[in-house]
């Protein structure tokens, strides 16, 4: 996976995803997004980071998985459909894809009903912001088909 844009960047541009997480009660959110995608972390954002994982440092490259243990209601569905699935499946390259090939990022929920729900979320994200909105082909009950970028 390549990055077009990194997404400290995308979260501040309003055509992207600029006002998705918005305010402090999601600093910790998009703290643990910015660091999970090996973005480096300001001064401001790096004690949020050792309250939430124990470390003094973000990792520097993105990781292979990201693991959050938190309760319900803490915004994982929000933060994962409204941030983590565009940025991934819409603002960042897939060079393992060939030409004519399409990726799928699946959404793996506790039942259908909160995947749906991830899936709404998703939707929205792609559909508020003038550029990813460019990319949706179709939407069905369970699936966001995209155009490919070429």
């Amino acid at each position: 996976m390549i990055p077009r844009i990194s997404l400290r960047q995308a979260l501040t541009d309003p055509a992207l995803l600029g006002g998705v997480l918005d305010g402090q009660s999601w600093k910790p959110w998009r703290t643990l997004l910015i660091a999970a995608m090996g973005e480096d972390l300001t001064q401001d954002e790096r004690p949020v980071f050792k309250k939430f994982t124990g470390r003094d440092r973000e990792p520097g490259q993105r990781v292979e998985e990201f693991v959050g243990i938190k309760g319900r209601r803490a915004g994982g569905s929000y933060a994962g459909g409204k941030v983590v699935i565009p940025y991934l499946a819409g603002l960042c390259e897939h060079p393992s894809l060939v030409r004519g090939e399409r990726g799928v990022l699946l959404c793996v929920a506790a039942d259908q009903r909160q995947a749906d729900v991830i899936l709404d979320y998703a939707d929205a994200s792609f559909r508020a912001s003038p550029v990813l909105s460019q990319l949706i082909e179709a939407r069905t009950q369970r699936d966001l088909r995209l155009n490919q970028w070429y």
